[in-house]
């Protein structure tokens, strides 16, 4: 069984709700947003303001996890093509999925000519369960706080912080566009 959890990117404006259904625990997740903002700034290398944009980002982050898992299954599909199963994407449109363990948002932000990518994880087994679901939620919550998983995530859909601390919080991107170099009035 996998550890699922739902990805929003935000920009500010736009909030894009992605799934994934294995490896979700933090450990994994932050080393592959790592990585994924080292292939974002290499396809975006000229063009560094679409990484302040949430589709955009999203959008690359399903190319990024098909990349990736190909690259990771290949030799092995060759062997066994059954296997093909796990070269597809694991990151995908999150639809109506709501079994989660971790929720992750990746907020997209531009401070003047900056381009900075916060990643904030919570662990979703201390928020009550959502009361239409509670028999079947209950047994994996640990603890009991004043939100109900559904009240956490319209906050996040909607653009703000909850005011919950985070399991973990790193900045894991940080760019100076080549252009604000060049053309600094345009990133004031």
């Amino acid at each position: 069984m996998g550890t699922r959890c739902e990805i929003y990117v935000r920009d500010g404006i736009s909030t894009i709700e992605l799934w994934k259904h294995f490896d979700g625990y933090p450990e994994y997740m932050f080393e592959h947003f790592k990585s994924f903002a080292k292939f974002a700034c290499k396809i975006y290398k000229n063009q560094e303001h679409r990484l302040t944009y949430a589709d955009d980002v999203a959008a690359l982050l399903i190319a990024f996890d098909y990349e990736y898992h190909k690259k990771l299954y290949s030799k092995e599909c060759k062997k066994d093509p059954s296997l093909r199963f796990f070269m597809a994407p694991d990151i995908r449109p999150r639809g109506s999925l709501e079994d989660a363990d971790y929720v992750y948002i990746l907020d997209l932000t531009k401070q003047g000519s900056l381009v900075k990518w916060r990643l904030l994880c919570f662990d979703i087994h201390d928020f009550l369960p959502n009361e239409d679901t509670a028999e079947v939620i209950k047994p994996y919550y640990k603890g009991i706080t004043q939100m109900t998983v559904n009240e956490f995530k319209n906050m996040v859909r909607k653009n703000t912080i909850p005011n919950v601390k985070p399991t973990k919080e790193e900045t894991i991107l940080v760019v100076e566009p080549k252009a604000a170099l060049i053309f600094p009035s345009l990133y004031k």
